[in-house]
Protein backbone atom coordinates (compact mmCIF):
# COMPACT_ATOMS: atom_id res chain seq x y z
CA UNK A 1 0.00 0.00 0.00
CA UNK A 2 2.84 2.39 0.09
CA UNK A 3 2.61 3.95 -3.83
CA UNK A 4 -1.62 4.13 -3.15
CA UNK A 5 -0.52 5.83 0.33
CA UNK A 6 1.91 8.13 -1.47
CA UNK A 7 -0.10 9.24 -4.37
CA UNK A 8 -3.06 10.35 -1.71
CA UNK A 9 -0.85 12.30 -0.06
CA UNK A 10 0.40 13.64 -2.79
CA UNK A 11 -2.85 14.41 -4.42
CA UNK A 12 -4.67 15.23 -0.99
CA UNK A 13 -2.21 17.81 0.17
CA UNK A 14 -2.82 19.25 -3.74
CA UNK A 15 -6.54 20.04 -2.35
CA UNK A 16 -6.14 20.62 0.95
CA UNK A 17 -3.55 23.78 0.26
CA UNK A 18 -6.61 25.42 -1.30
CA UNK A 19 -9.32 23.71 0.97
CA UNK A 20 -8.03 23.79 4.05
CA UNK A 21 -9.56 21.65 6.87
CA UNK A 22 -9.78 19.95 10.15
CA UNK A 23 -6.04 19.68 12.55
CA UNK A 24 -7.35 17.13 15.37
CA UNK A 25 -6.28 18.79 18.64
CA UNK A 26 -4.84 15.88 20.65
CA UNK A 27 -2.51 13.28 19.05
CA UNK A 28 -4.53 10.41 19.72
CA UNK A 29 -6.98 12.07 17.69
CA UNK A 30 -5.01 13.13 14.78
CA UNK A 31 -3.19 9.22 14.78
CA UNK A 32 -7.10 7.93 14.95
CA UNK A 33 -7.89 10.31 12.01
CA UNK A 34 -5.08 10.43 9.68
CA UNK A 35 -5.39 6.21 9.54
CA UNK A 36 -9.15 6.35 8.71
CA UNK A 37 -8.13 8.90 5.83
CA UNK A 38 -5.31 7.85 4.37
CA UNK A 39 -5.05 3.97 5.16
CA UNK A 40 -8.81 2.41 5.51
CA UNK A 41 -10.14 4.72 3.12
CA UNK A 42 -7.93 3.91 -0.19
CA UNK A 43 -7.80 0.11 1.13
CA UNK A 44 -11.47 -0.02 1.04
CA UNK A 45 -12.13 1.87 -2.46
CA UNK A 46 -9.21 -0.23 -3.67
CA UNK A 47 -10.98 -3.44 -2.71
CA UNK A 48 -14.70 -2.78 -3.92
CA UNK A 49 -16.50 -2.11 -6.54
CA UNK A 50 -18.71 1.12 -7.10
CA UNK A 51 -20.80 1.28 -9.37
CA UNK A 52 -20.72 4.63 -11.66
CA UNK A 53 -23.69 6.01 -10.59
CA UNK A 54 -22.30 6.06 -6.83
CA UNK A 55 -19.26 7.20 -8.31
CA UNK A 56 -20.81 10.46 -9.16
CA UNK A 57 -23.09 11.18 -6.81
CA UNK A 58 -20.03 10.60 -4.35
CA UNK A 59 -17.96 13.34 -6.72
CA UNK A 60 -21.26 15.09 -6.55
CA UNK A 61 -21.78 15.52 -2.79
CA UNK A 62 -17.94 16.90 -2.76
CA UNK A 63 -18.25 19.14 -4.83
CA UNK A 64 -20.78 20.64 -3.57
CA UNK A 65 -19.02 20.39 0.37
CA UNK A 66 -16.50 22.10 -1.20
CA UNK A 67 -18.79 25.05 -2.88
CA UNK A 68 -20.01 25.28 0.86
CA UNK A 69 -17.50 24.58 3.05
CA UNK A 70 -14.22 25.21 1.54
CA UNK A 71 -11.87 27.08 2.88
CA UNK A 72 -12.46 25.58 6.33
CA UNK A 73 -10.06 27.49 8.73
CA UNK A 74 -8.96 26.47 12.18
CA UNK A 75 -8.53 27.70 15.52
CA UNK A 76 -4.77 28.49 15.19
CA UNK A 77 -5.15 29.48 11.36
CA UNK A 78 -8.12 31.54 10.75
CA UNK A 79 -8.74 32.76 7.39
CA UNK A 80 -9.73 36.73 7.53
CA UNK A 81 -9.50 37.88 4.25
CA UNK A 82 -12.61 37.79 2.52
CA UNK A 83 -11.08 37.86 -0.84
CA UNK A 84 -8.37 35.19 0.07
CA UNK A 85 -11.61 32.86 0.96
CA UNK A 86 -13.48 33.48 -2.00
CA UNK A 87 -10.16 32.44 -4.35
CA UNK A 88 -9.47 29.12 -2.08
CA UNK A 89 -12.78 28.27 -2.83
CA UNK A 90 -12.99 28.67 -6.05
CA UNK A 91 -9.29 26.87 -6.76
CA UNK A 92 -10.53 23.86 -4.67
CA UNK A 93 -13.59 23.39 -6.79
CA UNK A 94 -11.64 23.29 -9.68
CA UNK A 95 -9.15 21.24 -8.84
CA UNK A 96 -12.22 18.85 -7.60
CA UNK A 97 -13.77 18.84 -10.63
CA UNK A 98 -10.39 18.14 -12.36
CA UNK A 99 -10.33 15.16 -10.27
CA UNK A 100 -14.11 14.28 -11.38
CA UNK A 101 -12.99 14.69 -14.90
CA UNK A 102 -9.83 12.30 -14.63
CA UNK A 103 -11.99 9.66 -12.73
CA UNK A 104 -14.65 9.70 -15.84
CA UNK A 105 -11.67 9.72 -18.51
CA UNK A 106 -9.37 7.74 -17.16
CA UNK A 107 -11.94 4.84 -16.97
CA UNK A 108 -9.70 2.80 -14.13
CA UNK A 109 -10.67 1.08 -11.25
CA UNK A 110 -6.96 1.85 -9.56
CA UNK A 111 -7.28 5.76 -10.24
CA UNK A 112 -10.81 6.16 -10.01
CA UNK A 113 -9.89 4.38 -5.87
CA UNK A 114 -7.00 6.91 -4.82
CA UNK A 115 -8.76 9.97 -6.58
CA UNK A 116 -12.39 9.01 -4.94
CA UNK A 117 -10.29 8.34 -1.39
CA UNK A 118 -8.44 12.03 -2.13
CA UNK A 119 -12.11 13.75 -2.24
CA UNK A 120 -13.52 11.93 0.36
CA UNK A 121 -10.93 12.56 2.69
CA UNK A 122 -10.82 15.97 1.81
CA UNK A 123 -15.31 16.01 2.36
CA UNK A 124 -14.37 14.94 5.79
CA UNK A 125 -11.67 17.94 6.21
CA UNK A 126 -13.74 20.65 5.55
CA UNK A 127 -16.87 19.25 6.87
CA UNK A 128 -18.47 21.48 10.07
CA UNK A 129 -19.68 17.84 11.50
CA UNK A 130 -16.02 16.89 11.63
CA UNK A 131 -15.23 20.15 13.43
CA UNK A 132 -18.26 19.06 16.22
CA UNK A 133 -17.40 15.44 16.62
CA UNK A 134 -13.33 16.25 17.40
CA UNK A 135 -14.62 19.59 19.86
CA UNK A 136 -13.44 22.00 17.38
CA UNK A 137 -14.62 25.74 16.54
CA UNK A 138 -15.59 26.36 13.50
CA UNK A 139 -15.37 29.58 10.73
CA UNK A 140 -12.83 30.67 13.24
CA UNK A 141 -12.46 33.97 10.71
CA UNK A 142 -16.16 34.86 12.08
CA UNK A 143 -14.86 35.76 15.52
CA UNK A 144 -12.24 38.23 14.05
CA UNK A 145 -13.13 41.81 13.73
CA UNK A 146 -11.43 41.78 10.37
CA UNK A 147 -13.40 40.70 7.07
Amino acid sequence: MLPEFILVTVLFNIIRYTGFGFHAGKSYQCLFFSTFNFIIIPYSLLHIHLSNVVIYIICGVSLLHYLLFAPADTKKRPLSNKRKRFIRKVITIIIGSIYTLAIILLDSNYWTAILLSVMIIQTIVVSPLTYRLFHQPYNNYKMLNTN
